[in-house]
């Protein structure tokens, strides 16, 4: 693609030399142009005169970008009436049967892609790797052993903190809190997974930071929990 710059120049030249009486063919031979665009660039002059030349706005039209904003928005809706039915992280079905009660259904597909404009998806698998190394030579390799694996992450945003977890085969399950990222609302998250535990299939989760000290209220949750679930941050579990 040519500079913007460049462009007007050999476009406004064109103009000039049709005028001048040249044909397509040689003014396309002096200037480079395909014969189209010589053709619109004389259309444009003699409409609005040279500003029909003048460079147009790149990138996405206002309208895209509101559009754009407005089904993520949508789609944050469905995700928090979602967490409030049901009380839990929701999985995508979740959030597709929520969004379908209020607008025009959508595929898995394209919640999957507005749903990367508020949540990042990114491989994890090098995390879960990690983890299963970790277990194997923890003191506690008899609990991990059978314990689900679990990345628990989040993402701030201006009404709240979005949460997420992502597991071994892949799935993502979300939800939402209207605090910002802090002890208690990674607390009321972790909440919201231990139902689905037992000592029987515990919960080995890794949370994306690099150290829990800073959630303090987190050491208490962890002695509480202990037999359903085994707390560790990302960037401190060992290679």
């Amino acid at each position: 693609m040519r500079p913007i710059n460049e462009l007007i120049k050999k476009k406004r030249a064109a103009v000039r030399l049709r005028l001048g009486g040249l044909s397509l063919a040689q003014v396309r031979i002096k200037t480079g142009l395909s014969v189209p665009t010589i053709v619109k660039a004389v259309e444009e002059f003699k409409t609005v005169g040279w500003q029909g030349l003048e460079p147009k706005t790149r990138g996405r039209k206002s309208s895209v970008k509101a559009n754009a904003q407005q089904d993520a928005d949508k789609v944050l809706q469905a995700l928090v009436t979602a967490g409030q039915q049901l009380q839990r992280f929701c999985s995508l079905e979740d959030v597709l049967v929520v969004y379908g009660q209020s607008n025009k259904a959508m595929s898995k597909k394209t919640l999957l892609r507005r749903l990367a404009s508020l949540v990042p998806d990114r491989d994890q698998s090098a995390i879960f790797a990690r983890m299963l190394r970790f277990a194997a030579k923890s003191p506690r390799e008899a609990l991990l052993s059978r314990s689900r694996l679990l990345v628990l992450g989040f993402q701030p945003i201006s009404s709240g903190c979005i949460f997420y977890t992502l597991d071994r085969r892949g799935e993502r399950r979300f939800s939402f809190s209207a605090e910002s990222l802090s002890a208690a609302s990674l607390r009321d998250q972790l909440d919201l997974l231990v139902p689905e535990t037992s000592p029987e299939t515990p919960f080995f989760i890794v949370i994306k930071t690099d150290s829990l000290a800073r959630y303090q209220q987190l050491v208490a949750w962890q002695k509480v929990n202990k037999e359903r679930c085994f707390l560790f941050a990302q960037w401190a579990l060992p290679d």
